[in-house]
């Protein structure tokens, strides 16, 4: 029968009179009551206490692909039957001292994580009760890339299951650019699409007010009144239901660039450097750089690499040398306006007549 608390008041105050059979009776009724109190908790009181212990470490092993990490753990033999409780963690930071998810724990040894486009560092505890866990142990020194989400459809560089015989192109208009969607038999020429198994005719048209030098994806929607085009800077919002993907075009640049001024070095008749002398402004794409030798008989001198930054021509690098240039050999530049490259799902847009994500 369980003492009252001033029956246990009377035992202490025996025992510390030195009353050797109180002092017994009193730490049997304490050890009889720690051992009712771990038989409730569900915790054994022998000496494998698993309360305090845990498992020896087990190995973890974490793979990425299609967006998706595989986790597999594979625990070591414990020195006992007892079931073990798995935690995995990941962080973006090796140390986990920041940005760390725990995972509940379980007893399972194979887990499956959706994580597209991460690289994470991996860590795994382990537990015979779910409470006290061992020391975390890293899947791999370096982060795992789960990989990008793909498919049949839009697996890297393959073919979506659409294409059409459309061309896209654009102009400069001004301080502004012009993108004309139109049929493989040239402006105004109406397209045919391919999207699954439906087959449709879409008219040609022209988008106005397009940032020069950009690059822009087309696509057409349906509205109530017919056709919609539409630009946006990448494939994948072109990719809904309700949107036909047509082409890309890398848009033409626009203006009048400051042409750059330019001064050979010539060392024993041959072109060995070039020294820009005025930058220019406002180009877009290289100058067209031409060396020549009014009355002399110096030839075969071409320019190398042209930097370009903020629209100034920087440096040129010095091509072939060419042989017999003298003092009146000049370097003239033209152009430096980007002209655009088209696109579309025909040949003269690249991908013969097939639609690719790229």
């Amino acid at each position: 029968m369980a003492n009252t608390p001033s029956q246990y008041y009377d035992l202490i105050e025996s025992a510390i009179g030195g009353n050797k059979n109180d002092l017994r009776t009193l730490l049997q009724q304490l050890s009889q009551n720690d051992t009712q109190v771990q038989s409730v908790l569900g915790i054994s009181s022998g000496t494998n206490n698993t309360n305090t212990a845990t498992p020896p470490p087990a190995a973890i092993s974490v793979t990425g692909t299609n967006g998706v990490y595989t986790i597999t753990i594979t625990p070591a033999k414990a020195t006992n039957s007892s079931t073990i409780y798995h935690r995995v963690s990941y962080s973006t930071v090796k140390g986990f001292t920041s940005d760390v998810t725990l995972m509940q724990p379980s007893t399972a040894t194979n887990i499956t994580l959706s994580l597209p486009g991460k690289a994470l560092f991996f860590g795994l505890e382990s537990s015979f009760n779910n409470i006290v866990f061992n020391q975390r142990v890293l899947a791999s020194q370096t982060a795992i890339s789960s990989g990008l989400v793909s498919s049949a459809a839009t697996s890297n560089a393959g073919a979506f299951n659409q294409t059409n015989l459309g061309v896209v192109t654009s102009v400069a208009v001004g301080s502004t650019a012009a993108v004309s969607i139109q049929g493989a038999g040239g402006p105004l020429t109406s397209m045919s699409t391919l999207k699954g198994g439906a087959q449709r005719i879409l008219p040609a048209a022209t988008i106005v007010g397009v940032e020069p030098g950009s690059s822009q994806f087309v696509g057409a929607v349906d509205t109530a009144q017919g056709v919609d085009y539409i630009l946006r800077p990448t494939l994948a919002s072109l990719l809904g239901d309700h949107v036909t993907p047509i082409g890309k075009v890398s848009v033409v640049g626009t203006g009048t660039p400051t042409l750059p001024t330019i001064d050979p070095i010539i060392s024993s008749g041959h072109i060995i450097g070039y020294n820009v002398t005025g930058g220019g402004a406002g180009a877009s794409a290289d100058y067209t750089l031409t060396v020549s030798d009014p009355g002399g008989s110096g030839s075969g001198a071409t320019t190398g690499t042209q930097t370009i930054v903020g629209g100034v021509l920087i440096s040129v690098t010095a091509g072939n040398p060419g042989a017999n240039y003298d003092g009146h050999t000049v370097v003239t530049a033209a152009g430096g306006i980007f002209p655009g490259i088209e696109g579309g799902g025909t040949a003269d847009g690249g991908n013969g007549g097939r639609l690719t994500n790229v």
